[in-house]
This record gives structure tokens, sequence and C-alpha cells, in this order.
């Protein structure tokens, strides 16, 4: 629950600034900002920077991940530009369809079963997201 309202509380606040600059300007100051996070972070777990040079000489083994990482970045620069084109109580909930769209791929790519509380979850989803389209 303090995540769901740390989200929404985030959105609104990203939906404020790119309202008063741009969606631009937003992910750009973002990408800056995730440097100095990741560096405390670190910092935090006590883990080292020289982990860093094993992802640049092992960097098959890693590929999945930085494929990962990359779809990630792109999905977050999507929301900012669908927040800076339309309303924050639209775009943002659009985004809870990522159930979805995760369940599908990882039956078809991963060959993982389906269990009847995955699929109503997902269709809890689908109709929550079918009924802000309706009457938002």
């Amino acid at each position: 629950m303090i995540g769901a309202f740390a989200v929404g509380f985030s959105d609104t606040l990203s939906k404020g600034v790119i309202d008063q600059t741009s969606a631009e300007t937003f992910l750009f100051a973002l990408a800056i900002m995730q440097v100095p996070v990741a560096l405390i972070f670190l910092r935090l777990q006590k883990e080292p920077l020289s982990q860093f040079v094993n992802i640049f000489t092992h960097l098959k083994r890693y590929s999945y991940s930085m494929i990962g990482a990359l779809l990630g970045v792109v999905s977050v620069l999507f929301l900012w530009l669908a927040f800076a084109a339309t309303y924050a109580s639209v775009a943002s909930p659009l985004t809870a369809s990522f159930p979805f769209f995760t369940l599908v791929l990882a039956y078809v790519w991963l060959k993982e079963k389906i269990t009847f509380r995955d699929g109503v979850g997902v269709l809890i989803t689908i109709v929550g997201i079918i009924g802000i389209s309706i009457f938002v």
C-alpha cells in the first residue's frame, strides 16, 4: 500500500513538473539524477564500484539484463511522454496494464503456467483499465 501511494505521489509530482517545463527537460533531469541515486544505493549496500568492470568483461552473460534495463528506460520514457500529452489520472493508471503483458510474455516466451489467480488478477486489471478509459 505504501508503494502504491509512493508511485501515485511521484506520478502526480512528475506531471506537475512536466506541465511547467517539458517532457524532454524532465527526462533529461531524471537521467542525470539516476547517477547519484545509484551511487548512493551502492554505498548503502556496501557494494564496490569495481563490480561494473565485470559487466563489460562478461557482456554476453549480462545481455538479457541489459536489454531488460533498456526496455525499462523506454517504458518510463513513454510514460512521461504520455504525461505530457494527457492527464496524469489517465496516463498513470494505464501503466497498470503491465501485468497483462508480463503474463502473456511469460506464457509465450518462458512457457510458464497461468494459474487461476493470475487470470483473475489480469482480468481485474483489464476491467479497471477499460473503466478508466470509459469514465474519465
